[in-house]
């Protein structure tokens, strides 16, 4: 009995490792792609203006899809993840699950204030950010010296990896709270221009799962009713009139529509929940998800980039299929597991795949940019991150956050 729990676990852990890997890859390889337009489709891939996007239905594209099937795979891990941690920490598991996802939150307020410096220069409306933006940086790089100086005490490389710690905390409360403001103003009809918009997917991850997490020791049961009454009164305040143009002010929603992301998260971990009972469980399960996200599409309005219940159900459906796709490898087992390389450290590889971006970006490569130099850079590009993602996969390092 204990070996076939361990190989129901080890089929689990490489299942989850190769979804992840394959969206992470994706994410990579097409956000960097979607700059180059000489690249053809794939550049539209992940391309989300008006003239290059691919359109699946009226007004929902391709990309749309992008950050809520990222958010899924965060979701797949969630549950085991704070059950190991209750194991051993009891009670504390809650306190580390909300310094962790308030850390999140820290790191795309890094993410935004960095672009904002990079591009426009020290305007940042609340200096403030900036500031403990470079304080993070300048206490990471410490970090990383402090590991390489083997006669350092440990006690000093824990004080600095505390300092970074709360000053990310920090960054996150204080972003929860500009972010409430914004939906103050956004609800309340407020001038546009007061808003700060400083969000992002980390953004999202982080106050999603912080959400998550009051709903982690829930029942499946409980899950499943709390799904379906949360969609059920989301929808119902998405159809009040003008009321899903409010969730499209701020991008990705804001904090209002942490609401909707809750559905993607709270989803994929009914999802996985089901898929390790079994596929008697998990195929009917797809089956209605795809019935509720087809009906969403053809009677609910859809608004680009907008945190609509269509754009989401669908997001979750096409995600529960690409993972069992993606697990039907496991009956193949190929020696080289390009994926699971990739899936073992996919918010390291996806934070990295960021940077890369936001370089194209400084950049800012013409849109006659020459094929050979585009490809130079994108599948270069890849193959750097590959060969990274299988060092760490050699060396068996997990970077966690």
């Amino acid at each position: 009995m204990a070996e076939q729990t361990a190989q129901r676990e080890l089929k689990r852990d490489i299942s989850i490792d190769r979804f992840r890997g394959f969206i992470v890859f994706c994410m990579v390889f097409f956000i960097g792609a979607a700059e180059f337009p000489c690249l053809g489709f794939l550049a539209r891939v992940a391309n989300n203006s008006k003239t290059g996007r691919i359109m699946l239905f009226e007004s929902l594209s391709l990309a749309d899809l992008v950050n809520p099937i990222f958010l899924f795979l965060i979701s797949l891990s969630y549950q085991h993840s704070f059950d190991r941690r209750y194991e051993t920490l009891g009670k504390k598991a809650y306190l580390h699950f909300l310094v962790r996802y308030l850390c999140f939150m820290g790191a795309g307020s890094i993410m935004v204030s960095g672009e904002d410096v990079l591009i426009y220069g020290l305007r940042d409306p609340f200096l403030i950010q900036t500031i403990l933006m470079f304080a993070v940086l300048a206490l990471f790089a410490c970090l990383l010296i402090l590991r390489l100086i083997r006669s350092v005490p440990e006690k000093l490389r824990g004080a600095v990896r505390t300092a970074m710690t709360a000053a990310l905390v920090f960054m996150g409360v204080f972003d929860l709270l500009l972010g409430l403001r914004d939906d103050f103003f956004v609800f309340t009809g407020a001038d546009g221009a007061t808003l700060f918009k400083h969000w992002s997917i980390l953004h999202e991850i982080g106050l999603t799962g912080l959400l998550a997490l009051l709903l982690v020791r829930c029942s499946l049961r409980g899950k499943i009713a709390v799904w379906l009454g949360v969609g059920v009164a989301y929808t119902a305040v998405q159809t009040l009139p003008g009321a899903i143009e409010k969730f499209d002010v701020v991008v990705l929603g804001g904090a209002a529509g942490t609401v909707g992301w809750l559905l993607v998260m709270l989803g994929g971990m009914i999802l996985m929940a089901l898929y390790e009972k079994g596929m008697r469980y998990y195929f009917p399960a797809l089956g209605v998800l795809g019935v509720l996200a087809a009906a969403s599409v053809r009677w609910l309005p859809i608004v680009s980039g907008a945190v609509t219940v269509n754009r989401l159900l669908v997001a979750l459906f096409a995600a529960g299929v690409i993972f069992w796709f993606v697990n039907l490898w496991n009956r193949w087992d190929p020696p080289v597991k390009f994926l699971v390389w990739w899936g073992r450290n996919p918010l390291l590889l996806f934070l990295i795949g960021l940077l890369f971006r936001g370089a194209l970006k400084l950049w800012n490569p013409a849109p006659d940019t020459p094929l050979p130099v585009a490809a130079a850079f994108i599948f270069g590009g890849a193959a750097l991150f590959t060969g990274l993602a299988y060092l760490l996969y050699r060396k068996n390092i997990i970077v966690k956050f």
